[in-house]
């Protein structure tokens, strides 16, 4: 039996906003998505939502229904269980359903910010479940989870990498980025040093100062307090330098095996 799930929309002044409308919608199903994607063996929505019932007075009503491909499970009815009660949940003050994966809970977080842009009401219900009408009770309640998850550890340290993407926009700031990690570190400079950074730009630079870090201890960003631009690896000695005549010579004249076994016996 196709599953069918049911959308009310209302306004604030009795008519809703068609962009508004469209918005609710448009949130509501990549909620949908998302969980249906949760729901399936290989990670992928495959649920198509067809409207078969629709009001034109306020509060305006949409009724969804659920078609699969032929080769494909049917999770439809624990898909819309799973967002009714999940909303259900955050409703109550409750905390956050497991089931909701954070990007679930952003899209959700999206759709429930449209209370404060002219949906005085939204409503959602299914045949067999509890109808439910979040509020921005619910949205609060995201805010506070991702506010707790969004805490980092500070520390002082240096990052080193190419410097790019100077900006002023939002206040003066470059980014650092290391190729060997992949990690791109924005740098938060004081008032007035830009002049000093566009300089460097492009070039290899270690960055010190107050770093915030990741849960997985890897820096975000980083309150500059000194910058050092690095020579390039082209102007670091090769291995050549240290053959032949007119070689480097690190050891003072010592034989080089006498040489490590002083640095080690220091």
């Amino acid at each position: 039996m196709s599953q069918k799930f049911t959308i009310l929309v209302e306004g604030r002044d009795g008519g809703v906003p068609a962009d508004r409308f469209v918005d609710v919608v448009h949130r509501a199903l990549a909620v949908l998505r998302d969980l249906d994607a949760n729901c399936s063996e290989d990670g992928k929505a495959a649920i198509h939502w067809n409207i078969t019932k629709a009001t034109t007075n306020s509060p305006l009503t949409l009724t969804l229904e659920a078609h699969l491909p032929a080769q494909r499970r049917d999770t439809s009815r624990a898909v819309i269980k799973t967002y009714l009660r999940g909303m259900r949940k955050l409703e109550s003050g409750k905390g956050v359903p497991t089931d909701f994966s954070n990007d679930t809970l952003k899209e959700a977080r999206a759709l429930l910010g449209l209370l404060d842009r002219g949906v005085s009401r939204m409503e959602f219900a299914a045949t067999g479940e509890e109808t439910v009408s979040p509020t921005l009770r619910s949205a609060a309640l995201i805010d506070e989870f991702f506010g707790r998850r969004a805490s980092y550890r500070v520390s002082d340290t240096t990052v080193e990498g190419s410097l790019e993407t100077v900006t002023i926009h939002g206040g003066e700031a470059f980014d650092v980025f290391d190729q060997l990690t992949g990690t791109r570190v924005r740098c938060i400079l004081p008032e007035g040093q830009i002049a000093e950074v566009v300089g460097a730009l492009g070039k290899r630079v270690a960055v010190t100062g107050r770093a915030k870090f990741s849960e997985k201890g890897r820096p975000i960003s980083i309150e500059v307090e000194g910058i050092r631009v690095l020579r390039n690896k082209s102007e670091l000695p090769a291995a050549s330098d240290f053959e032949g005549e007119g070689k480097l010579d690190i050891t003072g004249g010592m034989d080089s095996a006498k040489f490590v076994r002083r640095l080690r016996d220091a």
